[in-house]
């Protein structure tokens, strides 16, 4: 499973004038699957952050979890099971299904913060947004 994130910089240029939250490309790939769909556009530091708290809920014991978009009626159904970290996830609005390890999903979504941390500091904007997913990727690391 892998979690594609993308940063057109005059976009995050111009949300960072409007004091919008930044606006990526950001969808999941599985199994030749693209969910919600390929190239989604969506507040993207918004949802990484979400997203980590849901998988440190995980890591700390809860059974199910929903990773959810902001943009439309999309979310990922985490349900885990414990004795051997493996998540079942099922996607909101289609036939999907995936088996995933806990550690390859929390990397993804690792990853994807830290791109954005790396780009919202190269251009200096969104300061709040960095420092909330820098939090949380302190937080989540394994």
């Amino acid at each position: 499973m892998r979690l594609h994130v993308n940063f057109e910089k005059s976009w995050l240029l111009e949300d960072d004038q409007c004091g919008s939250s930044p606006t990526i490309t950001i969808f999941w790939e599985c199994e030749g699957k693209f969910y919600p769909e390929e190239d989604w556009v969506d507040s993207g530091a918004v949802i990484l952050g979400w997203w980590m708290v849901a998988l440190e809920r995980i890591r700390d014991g809860s059974k199910q979890e929903e990773l959810v978009f902001m943009e439309g009626p999309y979310s990922l159904k985490l349900a885990a099971n414990h004795q051997n970290m493996n998540l079942e996830i099922r996607t909101q609005n289609s036939p999907y299904k995936w088996q995933v390890q806990f550690d390859q999903l929390v990397k993804e979504v690792l990853k994807g913060a830290n791109d954005a941390v790396q780009i919202f500091e190269e251009l200096n904007i969104a300061n709040r947004d960095r420092e909330t997913l820098s939090e949380g990727v302190r937080r989540l690391r394994i």
